[in-house]
């Protein structure tokens, strides 16, 4: 087993610990005036402090999200499209292997410049998709749009993400696709110890005398028409083998999304290209992971798609840039009752009456949740009463796709881990080009980390370069790092940019009122139109986010609904491991048909550090013990199992910045999302370590 050993921020020499005492969180620098010599009463016990501030400025690679979305969308454009620092990382690079493989040529002039050329018809390919979740849930459409047969498989730890929404979807499309309905080997209260085990029995159950001529697996169905397995346990999984006629009429769907927005969003940026668009909509629980779809209807937006959006009240969501043209869409409940499209409305939440192109197609009328068994893994929430002003139905026109040269934000989910370091060693990090206006969910963070005694401050920019997503160690000095000027609330950098954060749609922030969720990007919208009007230089779009952490052992609890960030969870845990109470991480069920059990994965890798995770319904409730980690002295190894997830291995990291001898299996998981992740966690430390070796300098001078 290959074993990563985390850097620990704490001290275990007591010599080193009393001379680096003297200049630790009292350095003025850090806008802290306690001493990391002091101690912290706690109801039952003291909190020992001994842990190094972080003190570093981290550079960030392209979105994931971003750039996969921007490639789906540029190979089914009507022209090339240039796409600037985008992610370069195992997950980007399948999505584009994926998109070659089925005729789209991508030319990599360099990692910072990736120029798209589609082509006028897909054909049919094998795809690899190892983990991806968006790779398996976004080329599916792609592949029936395709002529020609497309067989999608991926990693082993794949085979055991839910599919069954997308195999739903496309076979109400009319779709001829066959998947896998083998039993899950994963259930609720299962400790995940491996992902490979249960997949190996999938893939041993393929074997030859259940093959098709070409020797690929023969799955679970066989026709688009035909009923999958009716067990208790059953889920459409890979691999799939999706036979494209090179064209879709489109249409009615309806599906379960609640165990991933990426179903939603599959479908939809895939819809311009059916004939007669999409009318797409989801039933069952409350969608996890909102922004992202709100990130998708963005692009589309951007790219020239017409795409409209309805709650469950059959109100028209309307987008930012379109509120002088969408007047809201409501048909009453007595007129909906009256239309003729009984079949279409018998499984419309929305009440409204599509338009004559988006009538139900015969190949619609099976109810989706006949085609789709439920999964017993996932709950569907459906003992929580959905919030009628959340979208259930998105309306996508058809057309021509005509996305523009595009340049990817830098990951805000991949800042967690460093922004998390400030957080649990009292230090600070910087972020530079953090985008002031994002559909990103990683834009939620700093108002997480504050809500847990974390105080942060944007910085506009005047220019904003493009991130590279090659790695150089840090050339800047500490010096460079902004300094603190007052609380986050006081700041009127922070003031300026707020509203940016809650435009993520997070569920305690807009959850309840999607518009009210774009108030913020609307008026930014509006405020850099009238200055470009008046001839005014634009306003800034990026800046650098600077978070300081809570002083040692001040760290808050968290009591909040994750449901729609339920990527950041991990993180969010590791900090919550060292707070000052019980944290409760709300409704993110979801997470149990990620990459592993995340729930599971959560529970068993904290208990090994003494933190006590409980699993209550949907809800994490994180119990730190009453000594903050374990005795300083301590030489017991500590191994974190990664699970080949990459949000697992950075979750190890952050343990390892106050947990003495911490290892962390698999770190090169993390290139899934975020390349040379070891070097940039060195390179962090190493700005730490030097900023106090200049710091001892100048204390020691007379």
């Amino acid at each position: 087993m290959n074993l990563w050993h985390a850097p620990y921020m704490g001290e275990t020499d007591d010599a080193a610990h009393d001379a680096r005492c003297s200049i630790g969180c009292s350095a003025p620098e850090l806008g802290i005036s306690q001493s990391s010599d002091a101690t912290v009463e706690n109801d039952s016990a003291e909190y020992p402090l001994s842990v190094r501030p972080v003190h570093a400025t981290v550079a960030l690679p392209g979105s994931k999200s971003l750039t996969n979305r921007y490639l789906i969308l540029a190979a089914l454009s009507d022209a090339p499209v240039t796409i600037t620092a985008p992610l370069v990382a195992r997950d980007t690079v399948l999505m584009a292997q994926a998109l070659e493989n089925l005729g789209v040529l991508i030319r990599r002039s360099t990692s910072h410049l990736w120029r798209i050329f589609p082509t006028p018809q897909l054909h049919g390919a094998p795809i690899d998709c190892g983990l991806a979740g968006t790779v398996m849930r976004f080329i599916p459409p792609l592949a029936a749009l395709a002529s020609g047969v497309s067989v999608i498989d991926g990693d082993l730890a794949a085979r055991q993400r839910p599919l069954g929404a997308m195999v739903a979807g496309l076979r109400q499309l009319g779709v001829r696709i066959e998947a896998d309905y083998s039993p899950s080997a994963r259930s609720d209260d299962s400790t995940p110890s491996s992902a490979a085990p249960a997949c190996d029995s999938r893939a041993a159950a393929d074997g030859a005398a259940h093959t098709n001529d070409d020797g690929t697996a023969k799955l679970g169905v066989t026709h688009g028409d035909d009923e999958p397995p009716q067990t208790a346990n059953t889920e459409a999984h890979l691999p799939l083998r999706i036979t494209g006629t090179g064209a879709l009429d489109g249409g009615v769907v309806s599906i379960d999304a609640s165990a991933s927005s990426q179903f939603v969003s599959g479908l939809l940026l895939a819809a311009p290209k059916f004939t007669h668009g999409l009318d797409l909509r989801h039933h069952g629980g409350e969608l996890p992971s909102l922004p992202h779809i709100r990130m998708t209807l963005t692009l589309l937006r951007e790219a020239g798609v017409r795409v409209h959006e309805y709650d469950a009240l059959g109100r028209q969501i309307t987008p930012p840039d379109e509120s002088a043209q969408l007047p809201e869409t409501r048909l009453p409940a007595s007129e909906s009752a009256q239309s003729s499209n009984a079949s279409a409305q018998s499984a419309d939440p929305t009440g409204v009456t599509p338009p004559a192109h988006m009538q139900t197609t015969p190949h619609a009328q099976t109810p989706a949740h006949t085609e789709m068994p439920t999964r017993t893994e996932t709950p569907a929430h459906t003992e929580t009463p959905v919030d009628p002003a959340l979208p259930v139905r998105w309306v996508v026109e058809p057309g021509s796709i005509q996305l523009k040269d595009v340049t990817v934000e830098p990951d805000l989910s991949n800042a967690g881990p460093f922004l998390a370091a400030a957080m649990v060693t009292g230090g600070r990090v910087c972020i530079p080009h953090w985008p002031l206006s994002t559909t990103q969910p990683g834009a939620e963070l700093p108002r997480i980390f504050e809500a847990m005694g974390g105080r942060v401050q944007i910085t506009p920019d005047t220019g904003f370069a493009p991130t590279d997503t090659r790695f150089t160690p840090a050339a800047q000095s500490a010096s460079t790092i902004p300094q603190a000027s007052g609380t986050a609330s006081d700041s009127p950098a922070y003031a300026a940019t707020s509203t940016a954060f809650t435009s993520a749609a997070h569920p305690a922030a807009a959850h309840h009122n999607p518009a009210t969720a774009q108030q913020g990007e609307v008026s930014q919208r509006e405020n850099q139109k009238e200055k470009s009007s008046r001839g005014d230089a634009p306003a800034a779009t990026h800046g650098t986010l600077e978070l300081i952490g809570p002083p040692c052992g001040a760290i808050a609890a968290l009591d909040m609904n994750l449901h729609a960030v339920g990527e950041l969870v991990p993180t969010i845990a590791a900090v919550a491991a060292f707070a000052r109470g019980e944290s409760h991480l709300r409704d993110i069920g979801q997470l149990r048909g990620h990459e592993t059990n995340r729930l599971a994965a959560l529970r068993a890798e904290l208990a090994k550090i003494g933190v006590t995770a409980q699993e209550v319904g949907d809800d994490l409730i994180i119990t730190p013990p009453a000594v903050s980690c374990p005795d300083r002295d301590s030489h017991e190894e500590i191994h974190i199992s990664s699970y080949a997830d990459h949000r697992m291995a950075t979750f190890g990291a952050i343990l390892g910045l106050r947990v003495p001898h911490v290892s962390v299996d698999d770190v090169e998981t993390t290139e899934k999302t975020l390349p040379q992740f070891p070097q940039r966690w060195a390179d962090m430390i190493a700005q730490s370590e030097k900023f106090y070796r200049r710091h001892r300098r100048a204390h020691d001078e007379p």
